[in-house]
């Protein structure tokens, strides 16, 4: 075995430097085994799998949670932002019709939070109306079917036909600025659900007015993407008194749909409007070592000209490409105000990319802790069992209770070394992968996983229908074990298994090449992120949706709002663990395609799921779904569940998505008001959430006190987490060294508090599919993260740093209108943009770093294990070697033998006197530069000492006095408003 889980990572144990090329490279191309993963085919009826693919020429591998996927098995909306588009059938002609809606406004609904006192300002969900269509697409021939013809990572294609021959095809892309319909020999139909007012057709450019005050622009244009002047719209008058337009004689050639929603967008869509995406792909080069990625768009039309498209807030942050910007801007339905790009290429640049430890290193744990948790260790271990702890018969929770298994034994090599302990430990770990991958224990395994021939991809066999369950409703078989059968949270459930096995590899690297245990991973890695078109047996990155930046992990089940993920530290636990993966293979390109994917994910969860204060892309508070955002979770509404799923499991990977800064404004906002998080609260002893909140939360803002509340013997855990990993998560946390910059964006257009009666989902997943924070009553919004800058946009955010220079907006090209006979210029102008220094600047450290200087300065002895100042009379003080007196009105701790030894709590200081201790507090949390670095201008005299410590002694008295007072009279109402009902761990 090696003397660390890092030795065995790579023979030097470095990361190489790669060389050219692309990262996306297969991880396999070899045919799943069949003694592994037995084969089958989905049915519409009698016994087997349900949910085969309808409506559709592509063959398998096909994509699953692709937010255009529900067209193949169901007629609900799909959301290629910032469009909601609907294929419907006609009721009169039976001809199929593509409905269109563009988000105007936002139903806000307070849910279970109405009527309860101190909650006015709470809402639970927000959703967006798409039941009435703006406008439709059809033909005056009968389209009888319609068929996905293609697919790309950013989009596909919809093809309509008579039954002979297809008459329109219609693109569906990530971000697509105009609706696009491209006809074949065919009279094209425009109608809408609001009445048309007026139509004004100047050449190829015909300008739709309607009664609900929106203007639409419709350009017609030959294949070519030049303007056709030949085409003329006619009206046609309804029954119910309303017109609809369509082509005078058969067309062929395209029609573009923009919305107009100011005058000076007019000129800008019409610059534009000859050329359009058909789909994109990923670019993710090696020689950037993983740090940059690009969207090529696949685009059709004017040769030379450039797209015009839409991207979302978090894509504005890591631009490095010369892109154009323009003031064309559009409400997305989750993810705040998208912003016209021009430009055929995007490219990003998400950086340093440090690699992740499996956990952080021992160094900084306290003698009187380290064998504490060495006590606990040995007791746990020894005291596991493989049968009831990762034999669950669910993939979901016998994953979390291998990854259990897997850091007890990291633990144990990083505090024991080469021990029987740790060879106990590592012996059980391959037993419980042996039960599972070999099938021959007698527990109650997982069910066995299958291959899907009709989509493509390993299933749980307990979504197969008996005959039994035909008197039922067979098809809800797929719901079964969190909807794994469905390819539902394949990325939560199978993550913690890979993670598992990367850490026995890192112990033992033996058993990699021991029997099927290699090739069982790499499929479960296949399965959920296959990065390579090159492997035919299952899609490309299956859950990641690269264009909004994290995962769905609805597969093929209905939903009407679309696509959901719920979990977002377990997405980022599957990056991790093909992070971690990559590292103990030896497979650079999957190591750093990892840790690149969880820079990404880590940007969205910042900027659309973990909510700091100020982030302008919600309403409010609230949490993204697809289409709608609900502050709760499939399995219940308590606020520990909505928080505490957001937490687990807990890894150094977290922390990308999690920082100290989020975490303090969710425990100051909403976790400190919930009575399970009471120190003293009784409820800890069967509420096993409470362990969650205190590895995920609080031990990122009091190290001291979640490890005291953690160590008690009486506190229940949750299922995924032992008390000897908890307490070293704990004790041995620091910050990351580098994290994702973020900076904020202009605010979101105001949306009217009510526009619509509340539409809920129902609940068909499990533990994973939409949820996040929100703060108690009269709180800021919580947990809201920075965000990028939409052009204008000139706040500083405290969090911001060295990063990449923002696209520069410009006006669109003085061009004579579309409607003309004058063409259109062939391509808009770029500004070119320069590349900055990437290296980002740790304001904690900088904090920290002055702390030491002002420590020394006093003549005091800093502790780097407490972030004391001692004095030099007591140069040894501690918890332990000094009485140490908890002050809960001020948050602080009190050392009775060193009178004037302060401690540093980030933002919050600690002495029996007070001049000391305001000095502290200054220094840490005063004055901040735009980088985020203290100013430590209160040092440059002794004068200016003096007087600083006189004036901030009396400032910090009479504050805390007013403060203490206000807190506690702000707790007590926040508690008696707050109360829930605690429940168990249980989904």
């Amino acid at each position: 075995m090696c003397d660390s889980a890092e030795d065995c990572a790579l023979p030097d144990g470095q990361r190489r430097k790669l060389q050219g090329g692309s990262l996306l490279q297969p991880i396999s191309v070899d045919e799943p085994p069949t003694s592994l993963f037995p084969r089958f085919t989905r049915v519409t009826e009698g016994e087997g799998f349900y949910q085969p693919p309808f409506n559709t020429t592509l063959l398998p591998p096909i994509p699953t949670n692709k937010f255009w996927t529900p067209l193949l098995f169901s007629q609900a909306p799909v959301y290629a932002l910032p469009f909601a588009v609907t294929l419907e059938e006609d009721a009169d002609t039976d001809s199929w019709l593509v409905k269109v809606k563009r988000p105007t406004g936002k139903t806000l609904g307070a849910g279970r939070f109405e009527g309860q006192p101190g909650m006015d300002d709470r809402i639970q969900y927000y959703l967006n109306d798409f039941a009435t269509r703006d406008m439709t697409l059809g033909t005056v021939d009968q389209l009888v079917n319609y068929s996905v013809t293609s697919e790309t990572l950013l989009g596909a294609k919809v093809q309509l036909t008579d039954g002979f021959r297809t008459h329109m095809e219609v693109p569906l892309v990530q971000g697509m600025a105009y609706v696009t319909a491209k006809y074949t020999n065919t009279i094209p139909r425009i109608a809408t659900q609001h009445a048309i007012l007026n139509v004004n057709q100047t050449g190829n450019v015909a300008q739709i007015e309607l009664n609900n005050g929106q203007e639409w622009r419709a350009y017609i244009l030959a294949n070519d993407g030049t303007p056709d002047f030949g085409f003329q719209f006619e009206q046609d008058l309804l029954a119910n008194g309303r017109r609809r337009l369509r082509a005078a004689q058969p067309f062929t050639g395209v029609i573009r749909l923009a919305l107009i929603t100011s005058p000076e967008e007019r000129q800008i869509f019409d610059a534009h409007a000859g050329v359009w995406p058909t789909g994109g792909d990923i670019k993710v080069s090696a020689a950037s070592n993983g740090e940059e990625y690009s969207f090529e768009w696949q685009v059709e039309g004017r040769s030379g000209m450039q797209l015009l498209h839409l991207c979302l807030p978090h894509h504005l942050e890591t631009f490095t490409n010369s892109v154009q910007t323009t003031t064309i801007t559009a409400t997305s339905q989750t993810k705040g105000l998208m912003k016209g790009v021009v430009g055929n290429t995007w490219t990003f640049r998400e950086g340093p990319l440090e690699d992740l430890p499996f956990m952080f290193p021992s160094d900084t744990i306290l003698p009187p802790r380290m064998e504490e948790i060495r006590a606990i260790l040995t007791q746990e271990i020894d005291a596991f069992n493989v049968d009831t702890e990762t034999q669950k018969g669910s993939w979901y929770f016998s994953g979390k209770g291998m990854q259990k298994l897997s850091y007890l034994c990291l633990v144990a090599n990083e505090l024991m070394g080469s021990s029987q302990l740790l060879t106990t430990c590592v012996n059980k770990l391959k037993q419980a992968f042996t039960c599972i991958i070999d099938r021959t224990c007698s527990s109650p395994t997982p069910p066995q996983l299958v291959y899907d021939l009709s989509w493509g991809g390993i299933v749980s066999e307990a979504g197969r229908a008996t005959a039994a369950d035909n008197a039922n409703q067979p098809i809800l078989m797929l719901l079964q074990d969190f909807g794994n059968p469905a390819y539902n949270d394949h990325h939560y459930h199978f993550g913690y298994y890979i993670v598992a096995a990367a850490a026995l590899a890192s112990l033992d690297p033996s058993w990699l090449d021991a029997g099927n245990n290699k090739v069982f991973v790499q499929t479960m890695l296949r399965d959920v992120v296959n990065p390579s078109r090159a492997d035919t047996w299952f899609p490309m990155f299956r859950a990641l949706d690269w264009y909004s930046g994290h995962s769905w992990s609805r597969g093929i089940l209905y939903s009407i709002d679309g696509k959901d993920q719920e979990s977002v530290s377990e997405e980022v636990n599957f990056y991790f663990a093909m992070h971690v993966w990559g590292r103990v293979t030896g497979n650079t390109e999957m190591q750093s395609l990892g840790r690149l994917i969880l820079n990404v994910i880590s940007r969205a969860h910042k900027n659309y799921f973990l909510l700091r204060d100020g982030n302008q892309n919600h309403p409010e508070q609230s949490i993204p779904n697809k289409n709608k955002v609900d502050y709760a979770t499939w399995f219940g509404d308590n606020t520990e569940y909505i928080h505490g799923i957001q937490m687990l499991p807990v890894t150094p990977a977290l922390l990308l998505s999690r920082s100290e800064q989020f975490c303090r404004e969710e425990w100051e906002s909403v976790l400190q008001y919930i009575p399970l998080m009471a120190p003293a609260e009784t409820l800890s002893q069967t509420n096993s959430w409470k362990s969650l909140l205190l590895t995920g939360n609080l031990a990122l803002v009091d190290q001291d006190s979640a490890y005291d509340q953690y160590a008690a013997p009486s506190m229940a855990l949750n299922d995924g987490i032992t008390r000897a990993y908890g307490l070293y998560w704990i004790a041995s946390y620091r910050p990351l060294p580098t994290q994702p910059p973020v900076v904020p964006t202009t605010a979101s257009p105001d949306t009217p508090k009510t526009t619509d009666v509340p539409v809920t989902t129902a609940d068909l997943s499990d533990t994973t599919d939409t949820i996040t924070p929100q703060p108690a009553s009269g709180l800021p919004p919580v947990l809201p993260t920075t965000e990028a800058p939409i052009s204008g946009s000139t706040a500083p955010s405290s969090e911001t740093t060295a990063g990449p220079t923002q696209p520069v907006e410009t006006q669109a090209p003085t061009v004579p209108p579309m409607g003309t006979t004058q063409p259109p210029p062939e391509e808009g102008t770029t500004v070119p943009v320069s590349t900055p220094d990437l290296t980002p600047i740790d304001p904690q450290q900088d904090q920290i770093s002055a702390f030491q200087d002002m420590c020394s300065q006093r003549g005091g002895t800093y502790s780097p294990a407490y972030h004391i100042c001692c004095d030099a009379v007591c140069p040894s003080c501690s918890d332990e070697s000094c009485p140490a007196a908890y002050d809960s009105a001020h948050d602080t701790r009190v050392y009775a033998c060193c009178p004037k030894s302060i401690r540093h709590f980030g933002t919050k200081c600690t002495s029996s006197s007070s001049a000391p201790c305001i000095l502290s507090a200054m220094l840490l949390s005063g004055s901040q530069k735009e980088s985020g670095v203290a100013e430590p201008w209160m040092w440059a005299t002794p004068l200016t000492f003096v007087l600083v410590m006189i004036a901030g002694a009396v400032a910090l008295w009479l504050g805390l006095c007013y403060r203490n007072r206000q807190r506690v009279a702000q707790e007590e109402a926040r508690r008696s408003a707050y109360k829930k009902e605690s429940g168990a761990d249980n989904r």
